[in-house]
């Protein structure tokens, strides 16, 4: 609504303007005639302006409470303003933010939605787009789905392209177990371990999920370099 007044105010405003230095081409006298109109035009203008920017900062103080009382709320209204610019300038990046910030509002089938349409619009497969759309479907299908078969083939896709992914290895490892295949998970446990980019209490969880599948594996995780703080996840390997 404040773009559409913003628009309109600009278009009243200098139409105001040339009017008054029309009329004062075609009437030289008129020169109070051409300072009033212009002065009314610029009123306008100004007007407009502020209403744009009061609203702006307005909606923009509402975001911030709404993140204090309800941040999947404030994240969802953000998602959808953000799907509605999408929708007349489609960018995969673009998608791929909204699907974080549906995953953050707790609208995982969305978040799918929006993964996959980023796949849809790069020119070359993108490894980060094609395991985040691997993760979000694994969150939200069930075994033995097709969504399910999905993750696997998007996975396995961005493995292709960047062999070290680290999300990849760990959605496939957790895809293998949860569809019965823990054989087939070790080497992707292994290299998430290798990484050695998770926090000490997931490398921890994933070690000992390894070592319960194949007790005779080498500690991939021998490496102890200080793992990444911001690198926590909650482990899906359950099966």
């Amino acid at each position: 609504m404040s773009v559409a007044i913003l628009a309109l105010g600009v278009f009243v405003g200098g139409l105001v303007s040339l009017l008054a230095i029309w009329h004062a081409r075609h009437n030289p006298a008129a020169t109070r005639v051409l300072r009033i109109g212009l002065i009314v035009g610029v009123i306008v203008l100004a007007s407009s302006a502020l209403h744009y920017t009061l609203s702006d900062n307005h909606r923009t103080a509402q975001r911030i409470d709404l993140f204090e009382t309800d941040p999947a709320a404030a994240m969802a209204g953000m998602a959808n303003d953000l799907e509605g610019e999408l929708a007349d300038a489609p960018d995969a990046q673009g998608y791929f933010l909204l699907g974080r910030a549906r995953e953050a509002a707790g609208q995982q089938k969305a978040a799918v939605e929006a993964f996959a349409r980023a796949n849809t619009l790069t020119e070359e497969p993108d490894p980060d787009l094609l395991a985040a759309e691997a993760r979000a479907r694994m969150g939200t299908a069930p075994p033995g789905s097709e969504s399910r078969a999905i993750a696997r083939q998007r996975a396995l896709r961005a493995l292709d392209v960047a062999p070290q992914h680290m999300w990849a290895h760990y959605t496939l490892a957790a895809l293998y177990i949860h569809e019965g295949e823990a054989q087939a998970a070790i080497p992707h446990l292994k290299a998430v371990l290798d990484a050695n980019v998770l926090d000490p209490q997931t490398q921890e969880r994933l070690r000992a999920r390894l070592a319960s599948i194949d007790p005779t594996a080498e500690d991939a995780s021998a490496n102890q370099a200080t793992a990444h703080p911001a690198f926590s996840i909650q482990v899906e390997l359950d099966a």
